[in-house]
């Protein structure tokens, strides 16, 4: 399936989905980007083949991945700032 297709038919779920997650309009739409840059990545490598849950797989990860660098950065500013 092409990309462009994968994004039609699922970017409304996945907006939803990391909305629920963010409770951040601007955040759930940067991360429906940012797992529709990581699914182009890895289906030039790889035949997905349940692609629905894959990208949601995709997006989950891309949460967390933004919540820890986000706790990161909250801790290092506290750690320099001596809070």
């Amino acid at each position: 399936m092409e990309l462009d297709r994968i994004f039609e038919a699922y970017v409304d779920d996945l907006y939803r989905y990391l909305y629920s997650l963010s409770k951040n309009h601007h955040t759930a739409e940067d991360l429906v980007q940012e797992t529709f840059y990581r699914a182009y990545l890895q289906l030039l490598e790889d035949g997905i083949s349940n692609i629905k849950p894959w990208l949601f797989k995709v997006a989950y990860h891309a949460f967390i991945d933004l919540t820890r660098k986000q706790t990161r950065l909250i801790i290092s500013k506290a750690l320099r700032f001596g809070a």
